[in-house]
């Protein structure tokens, strides 16, 4: 009787392995399954001297930030701000949960992803900061893409969760089959398709006057044009866009004018610099203009030659006897010192 006990609770527990296993985790699949997630990180600055870091920043931290799966399983999005430091040498400094995006294993993830990315590189000479606060934007975006609002009557979960998406900003790329209509009628006759890359605003959900789709966007394009569309369709195509606050097509064009600025810059300065050493070898000769362009002096230097290469001094002590002139240049408070006779460097000492 004891071994018959035994025997049928073993069944029994190997009975609900099963129905764990084949059941209840495939149903846990099955949603893990409906979602796909993505994650944007932007910054606040617009200036065209921060892009370039910028840029390498936002790769280095998205690719060490991970959407935390327990979020991403259950569909949860959301958008916080941290603002940091980050000193001259690179180092992180201060760190500040801003605007929290409701969901604390959303925040852990960003703060994480921020300290893990850090040290970054230190910061530009040419910026002249001791350090830099930025202010960054980390977005979490759920692509829903198996539910299907076409076709039914919406439960009331499901409507608020389409209407979250009212007041939002996206990018659309063109040619993507997604079609636009001019009335809430989406009569196949008024239908359009974008060209190029364009933003809108999701103004309102509605029931157009057709079957199906049974509800639809209707949304407003930058230029102030009205346009209808179908839920489902515009969303399915969810690779064609971009959320509206990062504008990541608006700083990827930035980002190319900075990089192609600096270039620019980088070119002109290098020109600059080779119309300058000519004509220095012109006026001097080569070797006093390889120790100009290389911010150096020698003995015999003329005090012309000294500013060229050096600037002007912050101090001159003159002695004048029955030798000529003597005269002291001190640079900076405390030297280095050179010393002039009769116009020719003699001496220096740091």
């Amino acid at each position: 009787m004891k071994q018959k006990i035994i025997f049928s609770l073993f069944i029994g527990i190997f009975m609900l392995s099963f129905l764990i296993k084949n059941v209840i985790g495939y149903e846990y699949e099955d949603e893990r399954r409906a979602f796909e997630v993505d994650k944007n990180l932007s910054f606040d600055g617009k200036e065209l001297k921060f892009m370039l870091y910028d840029r390498k920043l936002k790769e280095r931290i998205e690719h060490i930030w991970i959407y935390p799966p327990s979020a991403a399983t259950r569909g949860i999005s959301g958008d916080l701000v941290i603002r940091f430091t980050i000193m001259k040498d690179g180092k992180l400094g201060a760190v500040e949960l801003v605007r929290t995006s409701g969901h604390k294993d959303l925040d852990d993830a960003a703060i994480k992803a921020l300290k893990d990315a850090s040290p970054f590189w230190p910061l530009p000479e040419f910026w002249g900061m001791d350090s830099d606060t930025k202010d960054g934007h980390f977005v979490y975006i759920v692509k829903d893409k198996q539910k299907d609002y076409d076709n039914h009557e919406l439960n009331d979960n499901e409507l608020n969760e389409i209407k979250q998406r009212i007041g939002k900003r996206y990018w659309i790329e063109g040619h993507n089959g997604i079609i636009f209509y001019n009335s809430p009628s989406l009569s196949p006759s008024e239908g359009f398709s974008i060209t190029g890359i364009k933003s809108f605003t999701i103004e309102d959900v509605i029931k157009p006057e057709t079957t199906t789709p049974v509800y639809a966007y209707k949304v407003k394009f930058d230029s102030g044009e009205i346009a209808y569309v179908g839920i489902s369709t515009l969303f399915s195509r969810y690779k064609n866009f971009v959320t509206g606050d990062a504008q990541r097509e608006e700083q990827r064009r930035a980002e190319e004018e900075a990089k192609h600025l600096e270039e620019n810059k980088i070119l002109k300065e290098r020109d600059e610099k080779r119309r300058e050493e000519s004509r220095l070898i012109k006026k001097w000769g080569k070797k006093t203009a390889k120790a100009i362009m290389e911010k150096e002096v020698f003995i015999g230097m003329t005090k012309e030659q000294v500013v060229a290469s050096w600037g002007s001094p912050t101090d001159i002590n003159r002695t004048v006897g029955s030798w000529g002139v003597h005269e002291q240049w001190i640079y900076n408070d405390y030297g280095p010192y050179l010393y002039f006779e009769n116009g020719r460097l003699t001496a220096f000492q740091d």
